[in-house]
């Protein structure tokens, strides 16, 4: 049994970026890509090009494969089938800490559950970040990024402390210590009402901006649609 895309819309400027763009803004792209948890149920997914300061975003319903395209695209699953690149490269020429380093230094996964060392502060947390991608401790750098996300008053407090929309703004924080080039985030929206659900867009499309990066936003939240021109709905 095989699940796949529905099909992919993207917006005019995106058409012509696409036909214009050399390889050097060519972020992330994946070709036949397809993953099975059992050997008999095959989950494909759509051939995809995303370009540099581009938005994009991944629908569709519970079990339609929205989770597992995000963990193949950030190098936490390996493809059955297929290839996901990632600035030029391919994640499945790499394994272990060389596959980890890229990572680090290349995306920043917005993942549902924030996964913090609780007994740590924040600026503590967003430390091992930059130290798990091989980079030198820059204290400066997050003070930078903290006060860029109206969360530096927060930056010796334990996580644990925190309201639900300050880890959140940690979490974009630790994704972003790194400046990747590629910004994955998971159901950034679901638990959100309208408006804490509008902020959250906007903060995220901001933070992406200033980072030159690609984002990538995997949700079912319908609400989102008309945000973002450039989607990838799944079924």
């Amino acid at each position: 049994m095989c699940y796949g895309v529905s099909y992919i819309t993207l917006s005019n400027d995106n058409r012509k970026a696409t036909l214009k763009s050399d390889v050097r803004l060519l972020m992330l792209s994946t070709k036949n890509l397809a993953y099975t948890y059992n050997d008999t149920d095959w989950i494909s997914f759509p051939d995809m090009d995303c370009l540099s300061d581009q938005r994009y975003l991944i629908i569709g319903q519970s079990g339609t494969g929205k989770t597992t395209l995000l963990h193949l695209l950030g190098g936490l699953l390996k493809p059955k089938k297929g290839s996901v690149s990632i600035n030029d490269q391919d994640l499945s020429d790499m394994s272990g800490q060389a596959l980890d380093r890229f990572r680090g230094d290349n995306v920043g996964i917005i993942f549902q559950q924030t996964h913090f060392m609780d007994s740590l502060n924040v600026e503590e947390n967003l430390m091992i970040a930059q130290k798990l991608a091989g980079h030198a401790i820059n204290k400066a750098e997050i003070t930078t990024i903290l006060d860029k996300l109206n969360i530096g008053h927060k930056q010796s407090a334990k996580t644990k402390n925190l309201s639900q929309g300050e880890k959140q703004r940690v979490a974009i924080a630790r994704a972003l210590i790194n400046k990747p080039v590629v910004i994955l985030a998971d159901e950034p929206t679901s638990a959100l009402d309208d408006k804490n659900c509008l902020e959250v867009v906007d903060l995220l499309e901001r933070t992406a901006d200033d980072a030159n990066a690609t984002l990538l936003i995997v949700t079912h939240d319908n609400r989102l649609i008309d945000h973002f021109p450039n989607q990838i709905k799944l079924s």
